[in-house]
């Protein structure tokens, strides 16, 4: 007991240690900006904001739980990454548990959490104040409340038993905080299923199916209760921005689909490491694991088939639910290594050319996993993602290159003279990843209005409401504007990595002061 103890205070040390690390080295990204600027709003007036994410098909869970931390610390991004670290803690303790219900080696125990710890996949959303990490642990949860339906033992004068009672709260429990999280928590609902042929006894293979179901029915009643919100209704309506509808996909959509089925493979590939892979692909193979194995890897495909099918816009993280299954099929794939280890021990020259290829493979995930966590931490711009990624995080409009900046600026410009600043969109990165950092401060010389995207000219009311300021900027990223720029003078300019299109300030003062 003392030397799991010592092991788990060691992850626990090694995880606080890498993801507290240069937490905000990456800029806010555009949907980081909006829930930390909900959050916000949720502070200034819960009474009407408190469920505002409905309103754009968001459940508010994440939010609600970056209230208090938006309090408690000066930096708004670091405040919301924080809690997404927190949650990775709990991610790190509840793997570390489920891995001790799924195997009796404390090696697979460790090994699997160490993977929750390093992989790039798990890392990344980490880190960031996504409703991710809170969906990978909710899925997490839920799985052990079916692995504890699995190995309760019913009573037929009973309708549940104690054991079952329990497993089924735990179940509960894991769907509510899961559909609270993100609506697509619904996609890991079928893989749950599949666990069911964990069931030593298959004679009560149909009375789990039931006491999953009726888990289930219960999670998504209570989360029903939203309904009473007159925003409701559109959780559901934003569905079609990411999904093709059934019928499209049915006349032939899915073909085209499937044929990016490998780059999304791709995304586990390099998220996961190929030796972490590799390793998984033993598992499937190696008698003594094989079954549990394939349960855990064609689980998580199945959480992957209605994106791979049915995905309009796809991004990584979208596939992060399924990132649960396949972790846990790797660290059951290790256990199958360490039993293969076993056996040759004996039979010493085989036991070491073994060792030294596994050992290889193990130092091949560390070593991917320590550069990809050194980069995010010491120097983002270097970060390396998958080309989707690079371009939302790094490269393209979503990026907050020049974010904080820009909020420098104008805090720095209002000590001597008031500031009016036009931004290009009307909410995500700009304006709302400025506004975030204006939060509970002094602007008594500070006005922030989005403007919209494509912008060609300033609204009346913007230019109304401008003219009692002595400066006026727009700020804009200088591949998306619509308007004649060239004769407004250029009051900064934030560039991107990679030879990327800058965030650029104009001074456009001459315009909006024109009838002055």
């Amino acid at each position: 007991m003392k030397k799991l103890s010592f092991a788990f205070i060691s992850l626990a040390g090694l995880y606080w240690g890498l993801h507290l690390w240069g937490l905000v080295s990456l800029p806010v990204f555009a949907d980081e900006a909006i829930y930390i600027r909900w959050t916000q709003l949720m502070i200034d007036d819960w009474q009407q904001y408190a469920f505002f994410p409905l309103n754009d098909g968001k459940t508010p869970l994440m939010m609600w739980l970056m209230v208090p931390f938006q309090l408690l610390f000066d930096n708004q991004l670091y405040a919301a990454r924080f809690v997404s670290v927190l949650i990775g803690f709990g991610q790190l303790v509840m793997m570390y548990a489920l891995l001790q219900k799924l195997s009796t080696r404390k090696s697979v125990h460790i090994f699997g959490s160490l993977m929750t710890v390093i992989l790039p996949f798990w890392y990344t959303y980490h880190r960031m104040a996504l409703t991710e990490a809170l969906l990978g642990l909710a899925v997490t949860i839920m799985i052990y409340g079916v692995v504890l339906v699995t190995r309760a033992s019913g009573k037929k004068q009973q309708l549940v038993s104690g054991q079952e009672s329990v497993a089924l709260g735990v179940l509960v429990f894991g769907v509510v905080i899961g559909l609270l999280a993100k609506i697509p928590a619904v996609l890991a609902f079928p893989a749950l299923y599949l666990l069911l042929t964990l069931t030593k006894n298959k004679n009560e293979l149909v009375r789990k199916v039931v006491l999953v179901s009726v888990a289930i029915g219960l999670g998504a009643a209570v989360v029903s209760l939203l309904a009473v919100h007159p925003a409701f209704s559109q959780l559901f309506a934003r569905g079609s921005d990411f999904l093709y509808p059934l019928s499209e996909v049915l006349h032939g959509r899915w073909l085209s689909n499937v044929l990016r089925i490998p780059r999304y493979l791709y995304y586990f590939v390099w998220y996961m490491t190929l030796p972490a892979v590799i390793i998984t692909v033993y598992g499937l193979f190696s008698r003594t694991v094989q079954q549990r194995v394939h349960t855990f890897f064609w689980a998580g495909m199945l959480v992957c088939l209605p994106i791979f099918i049915m995905g309009k816009v796809v991004h990584p993280r979208y596939f992060f639910p399924a990132v649960v299954f396949f972790t846990l099929a790797l660290a059951i794939s290790f256990e199958g290594i360490v039993v293969f280890f076993e056996k040759f021990e004996k039979r010493m020259l085989l036991r070491v050319g073994f060792a030294l290829g596994i050992a290889l493979l193990l130092a091949n995930t560390v070593t991917q996993s320590l550069g990809f966590i050194v980069s995010a931490a010491t120097k983002a711009d270097t970060t390396p993602y998958v080309m989707e990624d690079s371009f939302q995080y790094l490269e393209g409009w979503s990026s907050g290159h020049g974010i904080l900046e820009t909020t420098a600026l104008l805090r720095d410009t209002a000590q001597t003279s008031s500031v009016a600043l036009a931004t290009e969109g009307s909410f995500g990165t700009l304006p709302d990843g400025i506004l975030m950092y204006l939060h509970r401060q002094s602007v008594e010389h500070i006005y922030v209005e989005g403007v919209g995207f494509p912008s060609v000219t300033f609204p009346e009311n913007f230019v109304q409401r401008s003219q009692s300021f002595e400066h006026v900027w727009y700020v804009a990223n200088e591949d998306r504007v619509k308007m004649n720029v060239s004769g407004f003078p250029e009051v900064a300019r934030y560039c991107r990595p990679h030879d990327a299109p800058c965030l650029v300030i104009w001074d456009v003062s001459s315009v909006v002061h024109i009838d002055r």
